[in-house]
């Protein structure tokens, strides 16, 4: 797919440029019109064409409220963000009721601008914990009164169930999915209540529904799913800090990490090797944590890892197979180059070109990869890693065999791309609670121990991974 034709609506030119230069970075997005106010901006549009319009509230000559109203009504194809300093409730349900798909405040950052612009072209709305809130706070102060049978809006069953998905911020293929139908139907059922409920778009079906009680139980569930995909979006971040720490590590004590990165002794050039890579996983995990240079940072910290997984490690393996200490390291240096490829591939982002999609996908398969090597090694070695376990965790032995069995259903869920999201966020958890509760420990009952500190970043690496594929979902086919 090609890019995504942006306008922009606002009467502060600084700001204008602002948003536009700040998304530049972004070549999936194109901006193809800006205007000072609503009817310029209404003045060109038959011209430019765009998808989605960033739009201001208020402007001279005609205002966003007013120019929203009217290209509902003459280009109904088009999704519009409310990009504006109010806050006040009224506005974001007026804005969700007349035609806009999604409400943002200008004091978002960059990468949420783009996330919004990203899911309404794809999903025909956009809701933020901001708006979540506002449509929790909805839900718990609405006033109880009397029926009317007259006015009672119904819903069949599989209405309903449309409904509570559409809440919940599943897409028409999710939905099919759950509901065993094609997703043409879905689409159709979706059009139906849109226009029996007199609804612009999407975003104002939910709104229609929360304001008709109609969803009621399913919005406390859809905060909370927005609250935990903010959490899995954290994970580059988590990612990225754990290199850091790889390099903080080897630059400190001035040697190569024993148990995660064993060069030989006779390596030539051994000091400035050890520098020279320390100082690339610094750089590399700084610039990961930068939106403008996280894809290209992401890129050569997995294309650095995949030489160090090739040499020392696969030549080590090699050498001495029979030995379960090669197939560790190799396997972990393998799951954080390919979990920095799927960064840096951006697999959900549909007019993501070939290449990155492909470069995601494949490196979900070698993450799938060093799982299934975790997985044989907890079923062979389930009486060494027994003695892991924390002390006051009963039934060790058992828990061994269980986390074979999770680490073997995550990978199989990879490989197929069924369930990746439920997977990758249960097996994340898995790896976040064992950083804090068995790692941390560790290391601090040992801090000049480097073992024991690289092993813990390396799990915060891996829990970083799983949560950036669980905020993705399945990748594209």
């Amino acid at each position: 797919m090609g890019f995504i034709k942006v306008a922009i609506a606002d009467d502060h030119k600084i700001f204008r440029k602002g948003v536009i230069l700040s998304l530049r970075a972004y070549s999936n997005i194109k901006f193809v019109q800006e205007a000072e106010n609503g009817q310029e901006l209404l003045d060109g549009l038959a011209v430019s064409q765009p998808d989605v319009i960033l739009m201001d509230l208020r402007m001279p000559l005609k205002d966003g409220i007013e120019t929203t109203k009217s290209i509902a009504k003459l280009y109904p194809q088009i999704h519009i963000i409310a990009l504006t300093m109010y806050e006040d409730e009224r506005f974001v349900s007026h804005m969700m009721e007349i035609g806009a798909n999604g409400y943002l405040l200008k004091s978002a950052d960059p990468s949420e601008i783009k996330r919004a612009i990203m899911e309404v072209s794809t999903k025909g709305y956009y809701l933020n914990n901001f708006v979540n809130r506002i449509l929790l706070k909805k839900s718990h102060a609405r006033t109880k009164v009397i029926p009317n049978l007259n006015t009672e809006v119904t819903l069949s069953e599989r209405e309903r169930e449309v409904m509570k998905y559409i809440c919940m911020e599943f897409t028409a293929q999710e939905i099919a999915q759950k509901l065993e139908v094609s997703p043409r139907t879905v689409e159709a059922i979706k059009d139906r209540l849109m226009e029996r409920f007199g609804a612009k778009n999407t975003a104002g079906l939910v709104f229609f529904a929360v304001k008709n009680n109609l969803i009621d139980q399913y919005i406390s569930s859809l905060y909370k799913r927005s609250m935990m995909q903010e959490l899995f979006k954290a994970g580059k971040y988590l990612f990225a800090v754990s290199i850091i720490a790889f390099g903080i590590i080897q630059l400190s004590v001035q040697e190569f990490m024993k148990g995660f990165l064993p060069m030989p002794e006779i390596l030539p050039a051994r000091i400035f090797f050890l520098n020279f890579i320390s100082t690339l996983f610094v750089a590399g995990g700084v610039l990961m944590c930068i939106g403008k240079t996280m894809q290209r940072a992401a890129l050569l910290t997995g294309l650095l890892f995949f030489i160090l997984f090739i040499y020392p490690h696969l030549v080590t393996l090699l050498g001495d197979i029979r030995n379960p200490n090669p197939w560790t390291v190799t396997a972990e240096d393998l799951a954080l180059a390919s979990g920095a490829f799927i960064i840096a591939g951006d697999a959900q982002n549909p007019t993501a070109s070939l290449g990155k999609s492909a470069l995601a996908r494949n490196g979900r398969k070698l993450f799938a990869i060093s799982l299934i090597v975790f997985a044989v090694q907890h079923f062979l070695y389930a009486d060494f890693i027994a003695t892991l376990v924390p002390a006051w965790i009963p039934l060790k032995l058992f828990w061994a065999y269980f986390i074979g069995v999770a680490f073997s259903l995550a990978s199989i869920s990879l490989l197929i791309n069924v369930k990746t999201r439920l997977a990758s966020a249960l097996l994340g958890l898995m790896f976040l609670f064992w950083v804090i509760f068995l790692h941390l420990p560790r290391v601090a009952a040992a801090t000049h121990i480097e073992p024991e500190k690289t092993s813990m970043f390396i799990a915060l690496a891996m829990c970083g991974v799983l949560f950036t594929i669980a905020s993705e979902g399945e990748s594209n086919k």
